[in-house]
This record gives structure tokens, C-alpha cells and sequence, in this order.
């Protein structure tokens, strides 16, 4: 079973995100989308995170715009991910 309180790295079929990477514990999402533009969120909500985290069937773009894009999360750019590498 995964550390829900460590860094957890989300990577599922979706035409619009690659990966999420997690930090439940601070409630802060990475998200690299598929046009190679990195986001980093931070107070996102905690449950939602968990949610993510424990339902396996959750598409991530529904994810994203339920919980990071139409809610009161803060956003900062980190521009193209190309040389990121996920610590998995």
C-alpha cells in the first residue's frame, strides 16, 4: 500500500494531463499537462487530494477542472516540463 502523506505520483490515460504529483500532507499539486506546461497548485483541498489518491478510475482532467481550475486553488506556472523528471 502507498504513503498517502509522502510525494505520490498519478499517471492514468488522460488526453490532457501526463502525471500529478501529490503532497497531501501540505495540500499542494504538481500537474504536468500534456502540452508540456507544468502548474504547481497550492491549497487545494485536502479531500479532494485523497480522493484522487484512492479512486483508481478517476480521469485526471475531470480531477483537474473539478478541483484545481473552477475552485479557489492557487496557481503558479513553472513553464515546459521537457528536462522534469518525477521522482518516482
Amino acid at each position: 500500500m502507498q504513503n498517502l502523506f509522502s510525494f505520490n505520483v498519478v499517471s492514468r490515460s488522460s488526453s490532457c494531463v501526463n502525471n500529478i504529483v501529490t503532497d497531501l500532507f501540505a495540500g499542494e499539486v504538481l500537474v504536468e499537462y500534456s502540452s508540456g506546461e507544468c502548474y504547481s497548485y497550492s491549497k487545494v483541498s485536502r479531500r479532494a487530494i485523497l480522493n484522487l489518491l484512492l479512486q483508481p478510475n478517476l480521469s485526471l482532467g475531470f480531477w483537474v477542472n473539478e478541483n484545481l481550475l473552477f475552485c479557489d486553488a492557487k496557481c503558479a506556472t513553472y513553464g515546459s516540463c521537457e528536462h522534469l523528471e518525477f521522482a518516482y
